[in-house]
């Protein structure tokens, strides 16, 4: 539907520009009369746009962006949905091999059991009695037909749930999945150092070529993936050197250990989903929350050794992404599999989904979950506004923890909380502007 939208959108914005063309070239033809009419009365210098022109040209400029845009944002859906088409097909074609296999089974244990060879041998024993005979048969063939349907329906559970990073989340049937972001969502970026802030503006090329990247990225210049490989490639310190100044320097929200401590008492798995590096991320967590961290459940991009090098050498790392997604790894692809398991099962339990984040790199996951919860004052907030999509804003996980608790405990609805965040959101709006 998205992609129907975008194409539509795409022909009319093509239209609207053949036509400014058109008209400009209509322009051009009488000014070029013009000028010869003109040409021994008046000097050789071209007179200027008139201000019709001229605003016919900005439009056809702008509109040339708009154009390029679209057609890039229809490439990428274009992707996307060739990616899920693929995955799909992969999952259904592995279930249908092992139905056939399990049909092909009993069909074969059926014709043995009803072959007249094996009815004569056994026939004697029952004295000529076929009616109990056919009793007998047709038993065994429906403790065969079950046996068989529930090892089938065993094996596509397993087959869903390997989709899934942590499918053991399922087991004690939480009420609530909580994934969350790491850098600036779950640490600091208000503090003097942030993760992304240690490694570019004191170890790679600086703030101000970050804050490019992340506004190309919004802007769709480039993919997450590209902006954030530029990003770490700038940073040539071993990887063991970065690791100890990002514990030495990184701060932790105050109030994220208190969340964690009671996500444990009440069976409420915590996912951590970055466009970071597990080993950091780990490493992080265990020095700022303590032992009890290595139990936190991380998806992150890895790293590995450049070709030739360790990384523990100058310029010896460098990222291994997640996925062949555009954002390097792709939340939505992480959280997808934990929605389609219950969509596929509407008679279990379905728990409630909810996510911290904070930037540009939560796009992909901001509709995959029940709840958003989007940091004040960033970006995260305006795509949420724009896009229709269910949040609330936070502070810190203070904030987060009070919510989760009422979403759990059932005082509050999902509605109601979003409803709560976007009046919030829209006030905070309005104050800022009426301050400038």
């Amino acid at each position: 539907m998205a992609l129907d939208l975008l194409k539509a959108k795409h022909h009319s914005l093509e239209t609207v520009l053949s036509n400014i063309t058109d008209t400009l070239e209509t322009c051009d033809i009488r000014q070029q009369g013009t000028a010869v009419e003109t040409f021994h009365s008046r000097s050789h210098t071209p007179e200027p746009y008139d201000a019709t022109t001229h605003h016919l040209l900005t439009g056809h400029e702008s509109l040339r962006r708009d154009v390029d845009r679209m057609s890039m944002e229809m490439s990428n859906l274009d992707a996307k949905a060739r990616t899920m088409i693929l995955n799909e097909s992969l999952h259904t074609k592995d279930e249908l091999s092992r139905a056939n296999a399990a049909i092909s089974s009993i069909r074969m244990q059926l014709n043995w059991l009803t072959s007249p060879n094996h009815q004569r041998e056994f026939s004697p024993r029952f004295d000529g009695a076929s009616a109990s005979l056919d009793f007998v048969l047709l038993t065994i063939l429906i403790c065969l037909l079950v046996l068989s349907a529930y090892t089938f329906k065993d094996k596509s559970n397993r087959i869903h749930k390997l989709d899934m990073p942590y499918p053991q989340t399922l087991e004690e049937n939480p009420k609530i999945i909580f994934f969350t972001d790491f850098d600036g969502t779950i640490t600091l970026k208000d503090s003097r150092f942030s993760t992304t802030m240690v490694f570019l503006h004191n170890l790679g090329f600086g703030e101000k070529l970050r804050k490019q990247g992340n506004a190309d990225t919004l802007n769709g210049t480039v993919t997450f993936r590209e902006s954030f490989w530029d990003m770490m490639e700038s940073v040539k310190t071993p990887f063991p050197d970065c690791i100890r100044l990002l514990c030495e320097n990184i701060k932790l929200d105050p109030y994220f250990k208190d969340f964690y401590q009671w996500s444990r008492m009440n069976k409420v798995p915590v996912i951590v989903l970055s466009s970071g590096m597990t080993p950091i991320i780990r490493s992080l967590l265990v020095h700022l929350v303590g032992p009890e961290a290595k139990d936190i459940e991380i998806v992150s991009n890895e790293v590995v050794d450049k070709p030739g090098k360790t990384k523990d050498q100058e310029d010896g790392w460098q990222l291994k992404y997640h996925d062949d997604s555009g954002f390097g790894h792709d939340k939505s692809l992480t959280i997808r599999p934990y929605a389609k398991h219950f969509a596929a099962r509407p008679n279990e339990p379905r728990p409630t989904m909810l996510y911290a984040g904070d930037g540009v790199s939560d796009l992909s996951a901001a509709r995959e979950t029940d709840l958003l919860f989007a940091k004040k004052g960033h970006d995260l907030i305006t795509y949420c506004e724009r896009e229709g999509i269910p949040f609330t804003v936070f502070e810190d996980w203070q904030s987060i923890l009070a919510t989760t608790k009422d979403i759990l405990e059932g005082r509050k609805s999902l509605k109601s909380v979003a409803k709560e965040g976007a009046d919030k959101a829209r006030e905070e709006k309005q104050n800022i502007e009426t301050l400038k």
